[in-house]
C-alpha cells in the first residue's frame, strides 16, 4: 500500500513522508547512539530524510517544470552513494575491521527514506522494524551461540595507541583479534579508552592468559578481564 492512496502529495503529504523518514531514520539511529557508534541519532536522520527529499524530488518535482524523468535514476545514485558514506564509519586495523554493522544501518536507513518518499510506508515501517530487531534480538543470539570466544576489556588511558601496542603483543603469541570496538569514556574524573576484542574459538585460553598477562604487565592498565 502506498502512502500516496491515502494522504494527497500536497503540502502536508510531503510534511507527512518527511516525517515518517525522521521518525523511521531516528529509530535506528537512536539505537546506534546508545551504544556509542560514530554515526549516531543525527547521522541517520539525515541519511534517512535526505533520501526521502531525493525520491520526491525524483518523482514530482521536475514534473512541475514540465519535464518528464525517470524517477529510479536519483534513486539508484543513493543507493550507490550512501555506500561512500558508509565506507567512513568502517574502521579497518591489523587486528581486524569495526563498524561494518553501523554501515549496513546507513544504507538501510537511506532505503528507508527513498521508500517513504516514494509512499511505500508499510515497507519502510517493515524495514525498520527488522533493522531494530537485528540490532538487538539478533546481537542477544550471537552472543550465546559465541559464548565460547575468549573476549577482554580494557581500559586505559589516552597517552598512548593503545590497539596497536596490545596488538604487537598478541603477535608475539600468534594471537589474532577480531570485533575490536574501542571508545573514550569517563573512568573516574579522567578520559579513557574502553576497548573489547575477542580472540579466534579455536585460541589456546593458556596462552591467551600469558598474552593479557603481559598486556597487563607492560601497559599498566586501569581494568583488564577476560570474559
Amino acid at each position: 500500500m502506498l502512502l500516496a492512496d491515502i494522504v494527497p502529495l500536497d503540502t502536508w503529504g510531503i510534511i507527512i513522508r518527511i516525517g515518517i523518514s525522521f521518525l523511521l531514520g531516528g529509530a535506528i539511529g537512536l539505537e546506534r547512539e546508545i551504544h556509542g557508534r560514530p554515526a549516531g541519532l543525527r547521522t541517520h536522520i539525515l541519511v534517512c530524510t535526505g533520501s526521502c527529499l531525493v525520491m520526491l524530488v525524483s518523482m514530482y518535482g521536475f514534473t512541475e517544470l514540465g519535464m518528464t524523468t525517470d524517477p529510479a535514476r536519483l534513486a539508484a545514485q543513493v543507493v550507490s552513494g550512501i555506500g561512500f558514506l558508509g565506507a567512513g564509519a568502517i574502521i579497518r586495523d591489523k587486528g581486524g575491521v569495526t563498524g561494518i554493522t553501523t554501515a549496513s544501518t546507513i544504507w538501510i536507513a537511506g532505503m528507508i527514506g527513498l521508500a517513504c518518499g516514494n509512499g511505500y510506508y508499510v515497507g519502510a515501517i517493515a524495514a525498520t522494524i527488522v533493522a531494530l530487531l537485528t540490532l538487538t534480538v539478533l546481537k542477544l543470539v550471537e552472543k550465546a551461540v559465541a559464548h565460547h570466544v575468549i573476549s577482554f576489556e580494557i581500559v586505559s588511558d589516552t597517552d598512548h595507541p593503545l590497539l596497536k601496542e596490545i596488538v604487537e603483543i598478541c603477535d608475539q603469541y600468534n594471537l589474532l583479534l577480531s570485533n575490536i570496538e574501542a571508545h573514550v569514556i569517563e573512568y573516574g574524573k579522567v578520559h579513557a579508552i574502553k576497548l573489547t576484542a575477542n580472540f579466534p574459538k579455536d585460541s589456546d585460553r593458556e596462552k591467551v592468559k600469558k598474552c593479557l598477562s603481559q598486556v597487563d604487565e607492560e601497559l599498566k592498565p586501569y581494568y583488564l578481564k577476560i570474559k
